[in-house]
């Protein structure tokens, strides 16, 4: 059983944090929670207690909200981080995008208030390692290729910059993907569904915000070159985007809806998301589980559970669902190599099937796109409910999907 939250809200409005304490009077059995009036007394606040998660308003006398967040984030890592903004303060909102974890509207939908904070409660229960957890949580962008990211910044400074052009370049990075949809699907833009494309998502923000994410230097980064060496990052990204494609094409010969394609395509883009926390993190630890899987012919699953006491597939959707992304996205990362897990799924074909079967196919074709065709053309996706991968890169798993076509 999972110990009690705590949660702290700051604000200098008096009357607003009454508000709160009379909301979450019906939640103090679960939850201990805590107020501040200003940025100093929170940063106390987190200093003496074990804080689950904080929520600040932006704009405060003083310490104002980013300030707040920079140092929590430094003080207690593994501290869910929210933040309170007006619409008028999109020019602060670029300033937290690497420190907050989810942009919440002011004022703040009640109902909305505690669904939030009732997920972020759950989602802090999800990674049982500490460092793991702290790891995932303090992360506040995901590296990106350096390539991708010299084209998106050539493209942004181009004199007839096209929101197309964008849109493809952040379709084709996890890192960029991701931290546009947590932006785009934040209560701060209060838009009425779930966006899961990034097209989608930079055809909203626009390219002024697109701009301002980008050359603030703050919100993407580029990956080490020495780690894209070392494990062979590259080929990773290449393997990603393949993915999700071949995901694309999966959930249309199923002729699933516009939704559910998209939310296919995405989480394919995303489903090694973990594997990048912790390469770029804790480039040891990853080093540990490629040893550990090839030594003792393991897959990476289980050489991951014996390092990180979890899985790079669980770590991935913690911090997509931190990031507020739709749930057919963070189902279908969490549950991309064993889709049989996902106990919500009601019909045959879920995002986490057409991820799991997308991997495999791309394993099996040797980069060949007449046998991505051919594979595709034998696949019956109803085949694949149960199976769990034997293997797990970087061991090959050549002749897994032939297995069940033949």
């Amino acid at each position: 059983m999972s110990s009690r939250k705590k949660l702290l809200f700051v604000d200098d409005e008096k009357r607003l944090l009454e508000g709160i304490k009379r909301l979450l009077r019906k939640k103090r059995g679960v939850w201990d929670t805590f107020f501040a009036t200003s940025g100093d007394d929170a940063v106390e606040v987190v200093k003496r207690e074990n804080i689950s998660v904080i929520i600040a308003d932006i704009r405060m006398p003083g310490m104002d909200g980013p300030s707040v967040l920079d140092e929590v984030s430094k003080i207690s890592p593994k501290t869910i981080r929210f933040i309170l903004s007006g619409q008028a303060c999109k020019d602060q909102v670029m300033r937290v995008i690497q420190k907050a974890h989810i942009f919440l509207a002011k004022p703040c939908n009640q109902q909305l208030l505690m669904e939030v904070l009732e997920r972020a409660c759950c989602l802090h229960d999800l990674l049982s390692q500490s460092q793991i957890l702290e790891m995932a949580t303090k992360m506040g962008k995901l590296p990106s290729t350096p390539a991708l990211y010299n084209k998106l910044v050539e493209e942004i400074n181009s004199e007839d910059v096209s929101l197309d052009k964008i849109g493809d370049i952040v379709a084709s990075d996890p890192g960029m993907c991701s931290k546009i949809l947590q932006l785009v699907n934040s209560a701060f833009f209060s838009l009425p569904r779930h966006i899961s494309t990034p097209q989608q998502a930079v055809n909203i923000l626009g390219v002024e915000t697109i701009s301002s994410m980008v050359l603030a230097g703050e919100v993407f980064d580029t990956v080490d070159s020495d780690l894209l060496e070392k494990f062979n990052l590259d080929s990773m990204w290449q393997h990603i985007n393949r993915v999700s494609q071949i995901a694309k094409s999966l959930a249309r010969r199923e002729g699933l809806t516009k939704e559910q394609i998209s939310a296919a395509s995405t989480a394919a883009l995303l489903h090694e998301v973990g594997t990048l926390v912790v390469a770029s993190n804790a480039p040891e630890l990853y080093q540990q589980v490629i040893d550990k899987a090839a030594s003792e012919m393991i897959s990476i699953d289980q050489a991951e559970q014996q390092v990180y006491q979890t899985t790079s597939a669980a770590i991935g959707a913690y911090l997509l669902g931190l990031w507020g992304l739709p749930n057919d996205v963070i189902r279908g990362v969490a549950y991309h190599r064993q889709p049989s897990l996902d106990d919500t799924v009601t019909d045959e074909v879920s995002t986490a099937l057409i991820v799991h079967v997308a991997d495999l196919i791309d394993n099996d074709s040797d980069n060949d796109p007449t046998t991505v065709e051919q594979l595709l053309d034998k696949v019956e996706l109803a085949n694949f409910r149960g199976e769990q991968t034997k293997n797990q890169r970087p061991q090959t798993r050549t002749g897994a999907l032939s297995e069940q076509v033949s």
